[in-house]
């Protein structure tokens, strides 16, 4: 038989299907931005919920998003280098409960922080996706005068993000231990929990850009 046996699948396959899968998913993810940004900054209205046009600029959008991406990597290796050696001397000898919790402070505020980098950095998707050409530099300074409410805002969306953790640990305290039905349900709770977050943070990115690019009122 041509057809390869069980256990012996080339590399190359699901290493293809990854690839293509992300593709997809960055590609909808780029569409469904735009769109969003078009509609509420001007008025647009999609014919379809998913619809892919040709002069709607998704390779530039997530080229920026790259960008966006590869900024916050770099100045999470200082940030972490920094943090990591205080927070293993804080949590050493704690016990498996109050380490799960500290962890989700410490994920909390490290997830408010970046989320507040991509909102300052973030102008350029909304301004990319009218037309408009902005710089990161550009961006970071329009949003200077927001800086505080930008950081509340991304310090609503990290939480709302992790109540899922806050159901794990409110199942461990009554249950006493991890039960895997609960986990499974808490994935893919997460999960949702985690894409509706995303497009909330586009959300907040639109309505800011058209604030201050645009004069819009909020």
């Amino acid at each position: 038989s041509n057809f390869p046996q069980p256990g012996k699948v080339p590399l190359l396959i699901p290493i293809l299907l990854f690839i293509t899968g992300m593709a997809v998913a960055f590609t909808g993810f780029s569409t469904i931005a735009i769109g969003w940004h078009r509609y509420v900054l001007r008025e647009e209205i999609p014919n379809s919920f998913y619809v892919l046009r040709s002069g709607w600029p998704i390779g530039g959008y997530l080229l920026n998003s790259l960008k966006i991406f590869i900024i916050l990597i770099l100045l999470a290796f200082p940030v972490m280098f920094i943090a990591m050696p205080l927070m293993a001397k804080m949590m050493f000898g704690m016990s498996i409960r109050n380490f799960s919790a500290v962890s989700l402070v410490v994920s909390i505020a490290f997830g408010t922080f970046f989320t507040w980098v991509f909102l300052r950095l973030g102008m350029i998707l909304p301004a990319l996706a009218v037309g408009k050409k902005m710089s990161i530099v550009d961006s970071f300074k329009l949003t200077g005068a927001v800086g505080g409410q930008l950081f509340a805002a991304a310090f609503f969306v990290v939480l709302f993000q992790n109540f899922p953790v806050f159901l794990e640990l409110i199942v461990k305290m009554i249950v006493g231990s991890e039960v895997s039905i609960f986990r499974l349900a808490l994935n893919i709770v997460h999960a949702v929990f985690s894409w509706i977050s995303l497009f909330v943070g586009i959300g907040i990115l639109t309505v800011a850009y058209g604030h201050l690019a645009e004069n819009k009122p909020v």
